[in-house]
């Protein structure tokens, strides 16, 4: 049977930003590749929406460790909306072009509700969440009943811990 992993989570403001080889960023990753080869002999597929932060890093470690992902797009070109950020839009192209399934949620621009309907969709169709924490991030309107979770709080003296 196909396991479906999702993540959701921190953006880079809470992971020390866009370098992602930055200690806290470089840990949380260190992390999720830990999670998904804890699943790895197992028939499994992720499930990402490829926004700025922890999506992105999920769809890396996938590609690293050669598990496919679906990406889940919550609005139209929302690489639009990330000005200066040419390495991370270039980057945002190669992952998406990696993907084994793009998911259009929404259309048209962007909107606070339409990436909480992505974050709500991932949820609806993860058998597993991984959940990275970090001070901005709320996850109390999220119903994880019946879902495997893993959590990765980067809210601790700055440290991951899962």
């Amino acid at each position: 049977m196909l396991s479906k992993i999702g993540i959701i989570g921190a953006k880079p403001i809470g992971l020390g930003g866009h370098d992602i080889h930055n200690p806290i960023r470089a840990a949380v990753y260190q992390n999720i590749i830990s999670i998904l080869k804890q699943y790895h002999d197992q028939s499994i597929i992720g499930l990402t929406g490829l926004g700025l932060g922890v999506e992105q890093d999920f769809a890396r470690a996938c590609l690293d460790i050669g598990i496919e992902y679906n990406v889940y797009l919550p609005y139209d070109n929302q690489e639009d909306y990330w000005d200066k950020l040419d390495s991370v839009i270039q980057e945002y192209h190669r992952l998406k072009d990696a993907a084994l399934n793009v998911k259009q949620i929404n259309v048209g621009g962007f909107s606070t509700k339409k990436i909480l309907t992505k974050t709500q969709r991932i949820i609806h169709d993860a058998d597993i969440i991984i959940i990275v924490k970090d001070e901005f991030c709320k996850f109390a309107d999220f119903n994880f009943q019946n879902k495997k979770t893993h959590l990765i709080d980067v809210t601790r003296s700055n440290q991951t811990i899962f």
